[in-house]
């Protein structure tokens, strides 16, 4: 059970790494110009981010698998934000291990974090989707 836990933990980090990556990369900063020159961001970077700030609604669905030995994971993740008011994202993940499988649905919507595992359901209050 902790092990299954565990590869849970992992996999949940692993999104958010990536999705914390990605905002990194389509927000980046440059660093403070050298003498005499200026700092700029590329034309292709403004645009992404000119079209998405821009954009009243965005949605991605993403899927994604790791294998290992003795252990696989998928998910399937749809996130939804509205006017950069409404936020939600659904997750279904499904971890193998040993032979063993567990679902895993995680839900977020209106600052509430909605998950059910091991034949329970949870519920947490964020105000923020990150911390």
């Amino acid at each position: 059970m902790r092990r299954t836990l565990r590869y849970i933990s992992y996999t949940l980090m692993y999104l958010i790494i990536s999705i914390a990556s990605a905002y990194g990369v389509i927000l980046i900063s440059t660093s403070s110009p050298n003498e005499g020159t200026e700092a700029s961001v590329p034309q292709q970077i403004t645009n992404i981010v000119e079209r998405i700030s821009n954009s009243p609604t965005i949605e991605a669905d993403i899927s994604f698998a790791l294998q290992s030995e003795g252990m696989n994971a998928s998910a399937d993740i749809s996130l939804s934000v509205l006017n950069s008011q409404s936020v939600s994202a659904n997750a279904d993940i499904d971890l193998t291990v040993n032979d063993q499988t567990t679902s895993v649905t995680i839900a977020y919507q209106n600052s509430t974090i909605y998950a059910s595992a091991f034949n329970n359901k949870f519920q947490i209050s964020s105000n923020n989707l990150i911390s």
